[in-house]
């Protein structure tokens, strides 16, 4: 009987300890042992991946648009994947000289962007399709 009883009120400690207890001693040692986080002026490196096949009606409109991002320039790298695109559309990258152009073997999207990742120098890779806008803060955001 007395082990009973025991398991009772251990069991029913456990409980109020995980209901009430440690909920208040995480409040009370995070109001204790505050630390501030600094926020660091570090801008991490981008490359932005975009994912093409026979894109010439929109390629243009997506890299100025690119282009237009309020990012560091010299922390971002606009990296076009085409996937063996049998327009206009390698042309029409490459006459962006801050835009780079990886021509990969006919396999799909995912293929292409897996194709280019390797190629890429950025901290932070961002995967974009041709025929997307953002808005100027994207990356900041």
């Amino acid at each position: 009987m007395i082990v009973l009883v025991v398991l009772f009120w251990v069991s029913l400690g456990l409980l109020v300890w995980t209901h009430l207890g440690y909920p208040l001693v995480a409040a009370l040692g995070a109001r204790l042992l505050n630390r501030r986080v600094r926020k660091s002026d570090q801008t991490p490196s981008v490359s932005l991946i975009v994912a093409a096949h026979n894109e010439e009606d929109v390629i243009e409109r997506r890299l100025e648009n690119l282009l237009a991002l309020e990012y560091p320039k010299d922390k971002l790298e606009i990296v076009v994947a085409s996937d063996a695109s049998d327009d206009r559309t390698d042309e029409l990258v490459e006459r962006e000289p801050r835009v780079r152009l990886i021509r990969c073997p006919r396999g799909g999207k995912v293929a292409a962007q897996n194709h280019t990742v390797p190629q890429t120098s950025g901290e932070i890779l961002v995967f974009t399709d041709a025929n997307a806008t953002w808005p100027p803060d994207a990356l900041r955001q």
